[in-house]
């Protein structure tokens, strides 16, 4: 693709295509349980994701709970470490030491966010290079900024599926990233870029955002930040990726992403069910093949 712009999909009422994760992640959820009954070495284990959370009110444990579910789903067995909130540095770290050092642990994770006393960057270090299914470690980003194999964060993973399903063409297209973080900005904005898409990255002290980000072809939302981004933000025809999940005070999850940008894009992802759920089976997928990588079992 050369100068046109992505595919899109703008319906005859106007609306935007809604790119639909759920059934998406469903569907590569079962690819999934297909590969791992029929590929995994006969009378050995199935692959293992441990996932160490420092939790003291357990608002943690519902998103261990879903990744713990899809994992039993698809054939993966879960592991979690669960650490009171008082936990100093020195035991979070030696808890992701544990776990580099089982032979029967093939990803490790650690649950964010972490009690505020806690040094985050320095417990995701200690993750070992080849078990960092995640994506999250500082090497894991610096492998992927320098073009050499690396694991993506399952995130970006998520949303490489979900464009690739919906036959948005990268190569050449205008993709702006609104949010540098560590976690999905950063890592989506360089996925984009070994894609052949041309990448501008907006954070909070770029001048007039509204008037870059309305070049795009492809949005991503990665800011952090509920319904920052309205009609006026986006170019006619753009595709929408809303990585927002922002949980109001009501109880209720919404994105970056205004319900009004649907008017003017040509296809958006919903909040809840767009980049969600396919970022848990973005984190399955890391899984399994960090599993076929350790028995060479050449999928991967």
């Amino acid at each position: 693709m050369t100068g046109k712009g992505p595919k899109t999909g703008v319906n005859d009422s106007g609306s935007a295509v809604i790119m639909d994760g759920r059934e998406l992640a469903r569907a590569w959820q079962d690819r999934l349980k297909r590969e791992i009954r029929d590929c995994r070495p006969a009378g050995g284990r199935g692959p293992l994701l441990a996932i160490v959370r420092v939790d003291g009110d357990g608002q943690g444990s519902r998103y261990v709970r879903r990744k713990r579910a899809v994992a039993e789903a698809v054939g993966i067995l879960s592991r979690e470490l669960v650490l009171p909130a008082t936990a100093t540095q020195k035991m979070v770290e030696e808890a992701v030491g544990r776990l580099n050092a089982d032979e029967a642990v093939d990803g490790v994770m650690v649950q964010l966010p972490l009690p505020a006393h806690l040094e985050r960057d320095a417990v995701l270090a200690r993750i070992a290079a080849d078990k960092d299914v995640d994506g999250l470690t500082a090497a894991s980003l610096g492998r992927l900024a320098a073009g050499e194999p690396a694991w993506v964060g399952s995130t970006v993973v998520g949303i490489r599926c979900l464009l690739k399903h919906y036959q948005v063409a990268l190569v050449g297209a205008r993709a702006v990233v609104v949010g540098r973080n560590r976690f999905v900005g950063m890592p989506a904005a360089l996925f984009l870029n070994r894609e052949n898409a041309t990448v501008t990255v907006i954070h909070r002290k770029t001048p007039n955002p509204e008037a870059i980000a309305r070049t795009a072809d492809i949005l991503v939302a990665a800011a952090g930040n509920p319904g920052l981004i309205g009609s006026e933000w986006v170019k006619p025809g753009a595709v929408i990726v809303d990585c927002g999940a922002n949980r109001l005070p009501n109880g209720l999850v919404v994105g970056d992403v205004e319900a009004t940008v649907a008017t003017v894009a040509g296809m958006m992802t919903p909040v809840p069910g767009g980049v969600g759920p396919l970022t848990v089976a973005g984190l399955m997928d890391n899984t399994w093949a960090a599993y076929q990588r350790r028995f060479d079992l050449g999928g991967a």
